[in-house]
């Protein structure tokens, strides 16, 4: 499975709740690393001139593992990949625990990638499964982490029976095309226990439309989610990676029950 590389947050800035009801402080900004020094990410767009036009013109469909296979393989350095958790993490368990509500230990991580927020919720003390159906992602993750988390080789929309107490989603919503997003959330729902709380950052902007991440205004996220949940915070995000700033907005929402 490779060496295990651990999550060490330096200089903490934020206190986050931990599954059990503790506090943790975890690093967010630009200094934050891990252990083996991960360095800056060099782009944090999705897309790069270096993948092929047919990939997003019909040739691929990005709802294919081998479409984002490919690009795990053609590219070295990925556009989406930050090397360390999101510090849009850190907001998101803040603004769950100023809302009064209780985080279950498991947790989903779909389009876990390399799995860096699924270490980082891991280091926190979650539950974690990292989902993705990119063979390379899931090695990837494996490298870098070993098993400190589950890992999936598995699509999101396909039928299962595990369901978790929370979902955690950074990069998966925005890399679906806009009319998979009313299904996808679907599929949120159906791996959420009762109650169950879906944790999100998306982009209200991007600088481009034809390839991911596709952007969403926040009233049109509302009304996708209102079938299956409850939206209880929906709202611009203060800590994004400065080549994102101004453009993520965040949400917490409770699965409804009928």
């Amino acid at each position: 499975m490779g060496e295990v590389r651990t999550w060490a947050p330096v200089a903490p800035k934020h206190s986050v709740p931990c599954c059990n009801g503790s506090v943790r402080h975890v690093g967010s900004g630009p200094e934050s690393s891990f252990e083996r020094g991960a360095g800056a990410c060099r782009d944090i767009n999705f897309t790069s001139s270096q993948w092929p036009l047919q990939w997003f013109t019909g040739g691929m469909s990005n709802l294919d593992p081998s479409f984002w296979q490919a690009i795990y393989e053609a590219e070295s350095r990925l556009g989406w990949d930050l090397n360390r958790p999101t510090p849009l993490l850190s907001e998101l368990l803040e603004l769950t625990m100023g809302l009064g509500l209780a985080v279950g230990p498991t947790v989903a991580v779909p389009g876990c990638g390399f799995g860096h927020d699924a270490a980082g919720l891991n280091a926190l003390g979650f539950q974690v499964t990292g989902l993705d159906f990119a063979p390379a992602a899931i090695l990837g993750a494996q490298e870098r982490y070993g098993d400190q988390v589950l890992w999936r080789l598995e699509d999101w929309f396909a039928p299962s029976e595990t369901v978790f107490e929370m979902i955690f989603d950074h990069t998966c919503f925005v890399a679906m095309d806009p009319p998979t997003r009313a299904r996808y959330i679907a599929a949120c729902a159906r791996r959420l226990q009762p109650q169950g709380l879906w944790l999100g950052a998306f982009f209200h902007t991007v600088t481009g439309e034809t390839c991911p991440p596709f952007s969403i205004p926040m009233e049109e996220l509302r009304k996708l989610a209102e079938p299956w949940f409850e939206i209880l915070y929906l709202g611009p995000a203060t800590r994004s990676h400065p080549k994102r700033a101004g453009r993520e907005f965040l949400v917490v929402a409770r699965k409804r029950v009928d």
